[in-house]
Parts: C-alpha cells; structure tokens; sequence
C-alpha cells in the first residue's frame, strides 16, 4: 500500500518529505548535470542577496532563479541551509580561485596536494563559522531526510586534479582510495576532530594534515611500485621488483 505524503511547513512555505526511503542521494540519479546547475542558481540567487546586504528566503530565490519551490527546498530545506551555502560562495571566491591556480599550475604532485591541503585548512579557518553553519545543517537534514542532495565533492576534485600526473601509475583502483583518504583531510570535518575532539592547537592541526596527506601518498606510490610488473618502469624510472 503507497504511503500517504507528508508535507511540512519550512520557514513559511511548503516543502515535500515524502518518499525520502525512495531516493538516497538526488543528485546520484539521473540528470546530474542538470541537477548540480539548478543548484549553482540557486546558490548564486542567494549570493546576490548576500551582497546586497538583503535577507535570503528561498522561496524568494527559487522563484527569481524560475525553480519551483518544492525543488528549490529538495536542495535547500531551509533559509539558514542556502544563506551558509550562499555565505561560502560569496567569502570563498578568492581563496578558491588562488586554490585552482595552484593545482593547475608548475610544481610536483606531493607540492600540489600539500597546496590543497593547506588552502583547504586556511579557507576552512577563515570562515569557521560558516562552514560549522553548513556542517550542522547537513547533518540535520540528512537525519530527517536522507533524499537530499549530497554536498559537491569540490575537495575531491581539487585533489584528483593535484595528483592528475600519477593517476596512471597508482591505476584506477588505488587512485580512487587515495583520493577518498585524502579527502578526509579537508574541510571542516577534519578541522572539527583535530580542533575540537583532540584539542590541537590550529597550527599543530593543520601540520598533522599536511604530515598524514605526503605519508599516505607516498605509501600508494610505493605500494604500485611493488606490484609493478618486472621491468616495467614507473614513473622515476624505477623497476618493478614484483609479479
């Protein structure tokens, strides 16, 4: 038998909780293009307000960026969501411009990553509050309706595009881990269990990232260089040991 919807009211509007059992990320369904651009309106609708010193309601943004609102709120369940979203957005724009010139730039993998990693840490750091804001609202939402859309992997991409020169030689298996282990590395998550859980001062946390990220990528390219076939070489010109 269907279940009945529930519809809830959210800041003065009405938004869907139906069927959230149904779908377990939104964006990983079909459409992600189209799904992650309608979510950059948004953002970038609650942006302008932000800018222009005015409040933001997401009812007001769906409807100047032409999203219907039920949509705008699957993205976005409140005002206070999109505002610490919108509030990145507007703050960040700088540091992660300087963060993509870096990794697109001259200069060796392990520099590259210990680039993402520090910018990483002093974004996060220079605007604590707002990514504290949007960690709790995720969690929040998450918990009341697992069919919201993910965050963008952005640390994620950083990284795959800092390392981009040994992809081939960790392969795809590895490179896939090694990106995911670092990734826990940045944003505020790990500023959180560093800071907060295991009381490290700011500099003592950001060192122990930065420390744990070169370690672990040393670890994946020694690890492909074992089980590199002999006489093939990697990517220092060394010889595989191993069949």
């Amino acid at each position: 038998m269907a279940k009945t919807a529930k519809r809830s009211k959210v800041n003065g509007a009405r938004s869907d909780t139906a069927g959230v059992d149904r779908t377990t990320s939104y964006l990983d369904g079909g459409r992600v293009s189209q799904k992650l651009r309608t979510r950059d309106a948004l953002v970038s609708g609650a942006a302008d307000l932000i800018r222009r010193g005015q409040p933001v309601s997401v009812t007001e943004v769906a409807d100047a960026a032409r999203v219907s609102r039920t949509t705008a709120y699957r993205y976005f369940p409140t005002s206070e969501m999109l505002s610490a979203q919108a509030s990145l957005f507007v703050a960040g724009s700088i540091e992660t411009q300087h963060l993509d010139d870096l990794i697109h730039g001259t200069g060796t993998p392990e520099e590259k990553l210990d680039a993402v990693i520090a910018g990483s840490d002093a974004m996060t750091a220079a605007y604590e509050s707002a990514f504290r804001s949007l960690l709790r609202f995720s969690l929040e939402a998450n918990a009341a309706a697992k069919g919201l859309p993910r965050r963008p992997p952005f640390r994620r991409q950083w990284i795959e595009t800092a390392l981009a020169d040994v992809r081939k030689d960790l392969g795809a298996k590895r490179f896939n881990r090694l990106t995911g282990s670092l990734s826990l590395l940045c944003g505020v998550e790990s500023f959180v269990v560093l800071q907060d859980i295991c009381a490290m001062s700011p500099d003592e946390a950001r060192e122990a990232k930065r420390w744990a990220a070169q370690l672990l990528l040393r670890a994946a390219l020694a690890e492909s260089e074992d089980v590199r076939p002999a006489g093939v070489k990697g990517k220092k010109g060394q010889v595989g040991s191993r069949q």
